[in-house]
């Protein structure tokens, strides 16, 4: 009778009559292989498992029923406990704890100086309606076992969701474009002019800018902590290319610093020169330019030689001179020269070396300078002797009268 039982009750599970006499047949022989105490025990244990899942289902169907609408227990935003409220009154307790965006402060900082603000006003707000409905949909997502785990992890530990934060870029460059005209600084080429033989030299200022993208990426990094912080601001330097003029302007002060005296080597009483150029005349003739080589930028000195050039070449006439021998008398009791003129050197200007010569010597501040000549002497010296010239005795002798001689 029972046999009968249970091979209707295997064929309304299964449908199959062929399905049913095979594992019917299983039954069979295992039934008779094992005692029926053991048998009992089986069965008791199945029925007893299905029991207990069937029970545990209702529990949580019913503790889903319970909180239907309203937030599992142990759910917790940003610290703030918000199971068992519905998502509208997480809301409002969501509201009350968590006003960071209104009453935080956030200290902008940069070299000693700060700038305090509160998050509201860098766009920074908490979307606390988007935080509840989050928080309402932990253990409604996903599969049946998925659901049952996460309400039963919330229970246990407890579940805390980070809060949502809305940060609107656009109001936050804002206050950064205000701030930058505080922080802000341009780039100051130095200068070097003359005023006469007044030396005007004027440094350089290192420029900076307050960079918004470093400082806005440290601030979207900062935010959503909700806590009062001190950022830094990023801001850039900008150097100029030439900072300090200071070689060059001491170059200059020593050229202007007194007359330049141009000389004539070996000059005679009766030779013209020296020639003085005082610093107002010199100052015109320097030329001031801004370069850039190996060594970067700086600034150089140099001299327009034009000038120059037009006053040596008027003095090279009046400094030419031939070359003339000594004129000397044959003593006929010593049988040597007697000298009556001496010789004379001659000399020729040479323009274009004395012209690189003062340009080389006053642009390295020297105040005295010869000028560069070609020297030709005469074939024969003072110095010569009878003897050196082939002279043994009076080679001729002229006597000339003129109107007026006692001759």
């Amino acid at each position: 009778m029972k046999k009968a039982k249970l091979s209707k009750c295997w064929r309304r599970v299964f449908g199959k009559a062929q399905y049913c006499g095979t594992i019917s047949r299983m039954i069979n022989q295992w039934r008779e292989r094992v005692p029926a105490w053991w048998e009992q025990m089986f069965w008791a244990a199945l029925l007893g498992s299905g029991a207990a899942v069937v029970l545990t289902l209702l529990v949580l169907a019913a503790y889903g029923v319970t909180y239907r609408g309203r937030i599992f227990p142990g759910v917790h935003v940003a610290g703030v406990d918000v199971g068992g409220l519905t998502p509208d009154e997480a809301v409002a307790r969501l509201d009350a704890a968590l006003t960071y965006p209104i009453s935080g402060t956030v200290t902008l900082t940069y070299e000693g100086q700060s700038w305090q603000v509160n998050p509201i006003n860098l766009g920074f707000a908490l979307n606390n309606q988007a935080a509840a409905e989050e928080a309402y949909l932990v253990g409604r997502r996903r599969g049946l076992w998925t659901r049952l785990l996460e309400r039963l992890r919330a229970r246990q530990d407890g579940v805390d969701l980070p809060p949502v934060a809305v940060f609107n870029e656009a109001v936050a460059l804002r206050y950064l474009d205000d701030l930058a005209a505080e922080v802000d600084r341009p780039t100051v080429e130095a200068t070097l002019t003359l005023d006469g033989t007044e030396v005007i030299a004027k440094p350089g200022q290192v420029g900076q800018y307050l960079d918004r993208a470093g400082t806005l990426a440290r601030l979207r990094q900062a935010l959503p902590a909700l806590q009062d912080v001190t950022v830094p601001l990023v801001v850039v330097q900008q150097p100029p290319e030439i900072a300090d003029p200071g070689e060059a302007a001491q170059q200059l002060r020593q050229i202007l610093s007194a007359p330049l005296k141009i000389t004539l080597p070996h000059a005679a009483e009766d030779d013209p020169g020296p020639w003085i150029f005082d610093p107002q005349t010199l100052a015109p003739l320097l030329r001031i330019t801004r370069v850039k080589d190996e060594q970067g930028a700086h600034f150089a000195i140099d001299l327009d030689t034009q000038p120059l050039r037009g006053f040596l070449e008027r003095l090279a006439p009046e400094l030419q001179r031939e070359s003339a021998n000594p004129r000397f008398i044959f003593n006929d009791d010593t049988h040597q020269l007697e000298l009556i003129q001496a010789g004379v050197e001659g000399r020729t200007l040479k323009v274009e070396a004395s012209l690189s010569a003062l340009r080389k010597a006053i642009l390295e501040g020297q105040h005295e300078v010869p000028l560069v000549l070609d020297l030709s002497p005469p074939a024969v010296s003072d110095d010569a002797t009878a003897a050196s010239l082939g002279i043994t005795e009076l080679v001729s002798q002229h006597t000339t009268y003129f109107y007026g001689s006692s001759a």
